[in-house]
């Protein structure tokens, strides 16, 4: 039994046999395959194509003598082909990233178009890619690379280029095929963005551009210059004599295009030539300029070796066209030269003062010096020196008070921690043993694998945004100090920050002896929060996460920015540009909202924490009658009442009195205590404690303990320290909600704008094609 397969026509397969009589007027299944338009077997019934392959065999090409596009058909159940062809783009001969198309098809019916019968060489690459994706598949059958990878070059030098072909698995297609890359040949593009015609580099051949300055000449100031007839008009006659006899005018008359610039010898003469200067048609400006100037790039001064020049103008090393007037020149204007122009204009005389207007200085020169964040004398070092100390800086810091995060669990039957000498420069460390498995086994130990916070992956997303800009700054030679040390400075605000909360030691029960008999006492140090650190350890994950984003975002900018607008292999055009700058913009800010967000969410949960010591003060001084002049216990409890075995505290007021209690609060701080430099009011509320680090109580002659007992204006002040204290943080609050919607402001702003360009840029181009 057997079925004809044609997956691309929708047919359904049936087994013949299972058909039936064939239909009257058949006369042309007599028709030999050579002669039988492929057209015409498409047309006919399952019926009808099964009859006609049982009367002349299976496999067979139909068509051979009547077209040029013969059709190959079989039926199903016989050896099929599943293939998927990979094609890549070779710029001079080397590869340049990939591209694929799926073309994954069983071979049931496969035409074959003109050229199919020439030789991979042979092959223009144009005419593979035009064929459907079953021609290519039969092609790559035919020519001896249809096995699973094998591979051939369509193509070659002087045939429009080369494409390599191969055959892999489980490949899906992500862009079109791209090929062509010789100018001699006429090489093109299969996606029209990402080459013009005879480009080896995304730009146009030599040829091509020839023949668009013949009909579209740049003003050059040399090859092509403008109407000499309409050059600004001078006060001498029209020449460039040097010798000219005559005398100068008046200062106030020195302009026009045949001024001699050696002539303008005092201040007052440059001025009024600077006042017409600035008038003139840029063409005549840079005409102008490489007429009189000298050296290389070809620059002028007015006066003449004047220090303080009133003119000082440079032609462009890398742009010819380009003219840069010192004066006229802003900080976007400096950002645009490029590494050799900034370079070469910051000798210009007169460039310090200008560039001084600007915030800005030559990076080789002490003027350029920023402060070392890390330094605690705030010494000033050059900005890459700055960024360098700052990376080196983050990757130093890393908690020991942390748990850490989980690496993933080991287990080992060695009572020994498991540590290795890699493991301590890693940073890894081992928490256990946390249980004994199987408990027939005392010596089989689980131990938990964690590498201490900032792991060295938290740690990378701060020192990679460094590198970006230490990168930047090798592509630069004028610097803006301050907004390098603005952007050093956030950068390290945000790490410190993050480092803040998870430089957070758990907090741990401590007793001592209570009342007499002597009876265990509970109370707390290191306390911070009342539910374990959880809220604190989420917000570093949140910092962390936001933080990822950024890097991710700065690195897709630089991505963009540097490699004259292409990505990923393709060049963008200037809408895809703005989407694309544009968006990563949107997701700086809004990550930069995300984490003062949650800043703000930490600061309303250490407020609440306040707030329950406040209850806790506000109810001791309700106990005090109007006349009541002696002192009371905390929350009016007796002098031996934290005393594990009485019920007068729950675990949450022991905790809470602990944080703000002179002795045991003074361990630890809250993260934000630490970054606003809040001094938590604490309260002598126990007395005669044994305190320290390692071993608080625990018996002895000095670790019993008693409550204190305070007056009414005692407990009063103490209420009013952490009034303030509350104040103060709300007033951050405050503060950091004008600056989220001030952000929030700002992205919608930048949307906007960028959302306004390009439907500007739509509507040129839909009036550029109407009025064609």
């Amino acid at each position: 039994m057997s079925t004809i397969s044609n997956s691309w026509t929708g047919m359904t397969t049936l087994a013949s046999g299972q058909l039936g009589t064939v239909p009257a007027k058949n006369e042309d299944l007599a028709v030999a395959p050579a002669s039988l338009l492929p057209d015409t077997f498409r047309s006919w019934t399952l019926e009808k194509q099964d009859a006609y392959l049982t009367r002349h065999g299976s496999p067979l090409t139909l068509g051979t003598a009547v077209t040029s596009r013969p059709l190959d058909v079989k039926r199903s159940g016989e050896p099929a082909l599943t293939l998927t062809m990979k094609t890549a783009k070779f710029l001079n001969g080397a590869a340049d990233g990939f591209t694929f198309r799926d073309v994954t098809a069983e071979t049931g019916m496969v035409s074959r178009p003109t050229d199919f019968s020439l030789p991979p060489a042979s092959l223009p690459p144009s005419s593979f890619l035009s064929w459907t994706r079953e021609e290519r598949l039969r092609y790559a059958q035919a020519n001896g690379f249809g096995a699973i990878g094998g591979s051939t070059t369509i193509g070659s030098a002087t045939n429009q280029g080369t494409l390599l072909v191969g055959v892999v698995d489980d490949i899906v297609m992500e862009s079109g095929p791209v090929y062509g890359n010789s100018a001699a040949t006429g090489g093109s593009a299969g996606i029209p963005y990402y080459h013009l015609n005879g480009s080896t580099d995304g730009m146009p051949s030599q040829t091509v551009r020839d023949q668009a300055d013949k009909l579209f000449p740049t003003i050059d100031g040399e090859k092509h210059t403008l109407d000499a007839a309409d050059r600004p008009k001078s006060i001498y006659k029209e020449t460039n004599d040097p010798a000219d006899p005559r005398p100068l005018r008046p200062d106030a008359e020195q302009k026009g295009f045949y001024t001699n610039p050696g002539r303008l010898t005092t201040e007052a003469q440059a001025q009024a030539f600077m006042k017409d200067f600035v008038t003139w048609h840029s063409g005549y400006q840079l005409e102008f300029v490489k007429l009189h100037g000298s050296g290389d790039p070809t620059r002028l001064v007015i006066p003449a070796g004047s220090a303080t020049p009133v003119l000082a103008a440079m032609v462009s090393q890398t742009d010819k066209t380009q003219l840069y007037i010192l004066s006229s020149l802003d900080k976007a204007a400096f950002a645009k030269m490029s590494l050799a122009d900034q370079t070469a204009i910051a000798t210009l005389p007169g460039f310090a003062a200008v560039a001084n207007q600007v915030g800005l200085k030559a990076k080789d020169t002490s003027g350029a010096r920023i402060t070392d964040l890390t330094s605690p004398s705030g010494d000033a070092v050059a900005p890459d020196v700055a960024a360098s100390n700052l990376k080196a800086f983050i990757n130093s810091k890393i908690s020991t008070k942390s748990p850490g995060e989980l690496q993933g669990r080991i287990v080992t039957l060695s009572q020994t921690n498991p540590q290795t000498a890699e493991d301590r420069a890693a940073n890894i460390y081992y928490v256990g043993p946390t249980a004994v498995t199987p408990a027939t086994n005392p010596a089989s130990y689980s131990w938990e694998k964690r590498e201490r916070l900032p792991t060295a992956e938290h740690r990378s997303y701060f020192t990679s945004q460094i590198d970006v800009l230490t990168t930047q700054l090798s592509t630069m030679a004028i610097v803006s100090p301050a907004e390098i040390t603005n952007r050093l400075k956030a950068l390290k605000d945000r790490f410190d920050r993050a480092y803040a909360f998870c430089d957070v030691a758990i907090q741990t029960p401590v007793t001592g002896f209570m009342g007499v008999p002597a009876t265990n006492a509970t109370m707390y140090k290191d306390v911070i929060s009342l539910d374990d650190n959880k809220t604190i350890a989420k917000g570093y994950q949140v910092f962390i996460a936001q933080e990822k984003r950024l890097a991710e975002t700065m690195q897709e900018r630089s991505r963009v920015a540097s490699n004259d607008g292409a990505l990923y292999g393709r060049r963008l055009d200037v809408p895809e540009l703005v989407f694309r700058l544009q968006s990563l913009y949107n997701i700086q800010l809004e990550a930069e909202v995300v984490m003062e967000t949650e800043e703000v969410s930490q600061q309303n949960a250490l407020l609440q924490t306040y707030a329950k010591m406040q209850d806790i003060v506000n109810e001791t001084l309700s106990r005090f009658g109007k006349t009541d002049e002696d002192g009371k216990y905390i929350l009016g409890k007796g002098v031996d009442d934290l005393r594990n075995d009485q019920s007068n505290f729950s675990d949450d007021q022991r905790k809470i009195i602990s944080m703000f209690e002179t002795e045991l609060g003074k361990f630890q701080k809250h993260p934000l205590e630490i970054l606003r430099k809040i001094d938590r009011p604490l309260h002598n509320t126990i007395s005669q404690f044994n305190y320290t680090d390692t071993n608080l109580g625990g018996g002895g002659s000095n670790d019993n303990y008693n409550l204190n007992t305070f007056t009414h204006p005692q407990w009063q002040g103490f209420g009013t320290r952490l009034s303030e204290t509350v104040t103060i943080i709300n007033q951050n609050s405050q503060i950091k909600m004008n600056e989220i919607n001030s952000t929030d402001k700002q992205r919608n702003r930048h949307f906007e704008l960028a959302n306004s360009a390009l439907s500007k840029m739509s509507e040129m181009i839909n009036n550029i094609a109407r009025a064609g």
